[in-house]
């Protein structure tokens, strides 16, 4: 069953850190060009020392609200920004019906994408290591869920 514990657990655990190894922010030109597409698209990004603090105690570099607000922190990775817009699209396509179960199925299809692509988006090597163990721990977190249901 889902809680909040729960939540903040996997949250925390999924973090694209390793020990002392933060990723680096996107490069800021290239984060612009992407931010005024989904805004002239309709969309909202919101990146502020507020938001920060609101992410740091959410355990996250990004949060996606629906298909138009995304939050991210001031320096989101690379592997943060294009998840963020991988599930603005999910929930564009109305694929996520905010359940736990179905939250982490949108994870776990999120994760895939970015280690499929990672050339295209041009993400370093140390954060794809760092998605492919967010993967399996999503995957984990689903079959436990699934095992408990």
């Amino acid at each position: 069953m889902k809680n909040s514990e729960n939540d903040v657990k996997i949250t925390s655990e999924l973090m694209r850190k390793d020990n002392d190894q933060m990723p680096l922010p996107m490069n800021r030109e290239r984060f612009n060009r992407i931010k005024a597409a989904f805004e002239k698209n309709g969309g909202v990004i919101q990146r502020s020392e507020e938001t920060d603090r609101y992410l740091e105690f959410k355990n996250s570099e990004g949060l996606t609200y629906n298909e138009d607000t995304i939050l991210l922190k001031t320096n989101a990775s690379t592997s943060a920004v294009f998840e963020e817009l991988i599930h603005s699209a999910q929930y564009k396509q109305k694929r996520n019906n905010g359940s736990y179960e179905n939250r982490l199925l949108m994870d776990i299809e999120a994760q895939e994408k970015l280690i499929k692509n990672q050339k295209a988006y041009g993400i370093p090597d140390i954060e794809n290591e760092q998605t492919e163990k967010a993967l399996n721990k999503y995957r984990e977190a689903l079959e436990n869920y699934r095992k408990e249901s």
